[in-house]
C-alpha cells in the first residue's frame, strides 16, 4: 500500500473508478482526479445530477454512473450518465427501467 495525498474535500457515499492512469472520485456534487503519473490531484467535471450511493464503471473508455440517491431530496434514481473524456462532458443516456440505489 502507498499513501497518497488526502482528497480536496470530505465526501461520503462516493465511488472511485480508474480511467487510464487516473483515479476518478465522484460523489454528490463534487469530483476530482488523481494522476498516478504526475502524483497530482485536479478538479474533474461534475455530473449533471447530484447523487450518492450509486454504481459506476468504466466501459469502452467512458465512465458510466447508474442510479443512486438524488442528493437534493434523497429520491432513488433510475437515471444513467456517461462521461466522455474526448469531450470532457457528462450526458444523460437511456435510464434504467427501475430506480436503484445502494448498488
Amino acid at each position: 500500500w502507498t499513501t497518497i495525498p488526502s482528497m480536496s474535500t470530505i465526501r461520503g457515499f462516493f465511488v472511485a473508478v480508474m480511467l487510464d492512469d487516473d483515479i476518478i472520485v465522484i460523489g454528490d456534487e463534487t469530483a476530482e482526479q488523481y494522476s498516478l503519473v504526475s502524483k497530482q490531484r485536479s478538479p474533474f467535471p461534475f455530473m449533471n445530477t447530484r447523487r450518492g450511493d450509486f454504481a459506476a464503471a468504466v466501459v469502452d473508455g467512458k465512465i458510466i454512473v447508474v442510479g443512486g440517491f438524488d442528493a437534493d431530496n434523497f429520491q432513488c434514481l433510475a437515471t444513467v450518465e456517461e462521461y466522455d473524456p474526448s469531450t470532457g462532458e457528462w450526458r444523460e443516456i437511456t435510464p434504467m427501467h427501475f430506480e436503484r440505489a445502494d448498488c
